[in-house]
């Protein structure tokens, strides 16, 4: 359901599985490949499938469902752009519910663990974990941003979402560096790059 003025529209919702499946299992078919080929080992090949599962799970959150609405629907006469499209009030994070706050951190915190282990050579210093945890983030937002916008999706650009995922992000690098001081040869073995 979107609400464009306080009314109500109703559309057709199209989930992840009907996008993300098809995609998902044609990684996995190219890594199986590659475990084929040597070029991946079991350990980095299941590392990878958890990230991939993780990546799945992190679009379906932040993405999914998306609104599809027929041609008959009275959105369409309705010029985009008319629902609340962003949130800048930091204050706001005040109010949240400690699962909003905890939920939102712990969205991006895999993804750093999971760049870092993955790919060790590309991740490992802080400055591109900083660049890359915020670009993650805000790129999500924008995504949502675009979809409120054509009325395919119902949320907001919010500032809040961004710190809160930021957080998230460079407490997963931080984890990951204090994880890898203590095992490091371990770990070495979960990188799929040279």
């Amino acid at each position: 359901m979107i609400s464009v003025d306080g009314k109500p529209y109703f559309g057709n919702m199209i989930s992840s599985e009907t996008i993300l499946i098809p995609m998902f299992l044609l990684l996995f078919f190219m890594m199986f490949i590659l475990i084929k080929q040597r070029k991946l080992n079991v350990l980095n090949g299941t590392t990878l499938v958890t990230f991939y599962i993780y990546l799945y799970n992190l679009i379906s959150i932040t993405i999914f469902p998306i609104n599809i609405f027929n041609s008959s629907n009275p959105i369409h006469n309705i010029n985009f752009g008319k629902q609340t499209m962003f949130n800048f009030n930091v204050i706001d994070m005040l109010n949240y519910l400690p699962i909003q706050i905890w939920g939102n951190i712990l969205l991006t915190f895999p993804l750093a663990i999971f760049l870092n282990s993955l790919f060790p050579n590309k991740f490992d210093s802080w400055h591109v974990n900083i660049i890359v945890g915020f670009l993650s983030t805000l790129l999500i937002e924008i995504f949502q941003l675009i979809l409120n916008y054509f009325y395919l999706g119902y949320r907001v650009f919010d500032v809040n979402d961004i710190i809160l995922n930021f957080i998230g992000y460079i407490l997963g690098f931080i984890i990951y560096k204090i994880i890898k001081s203590i095992f490091s040869r371990k770990i070495k073995l979960l990188s799929i790059t040279n």
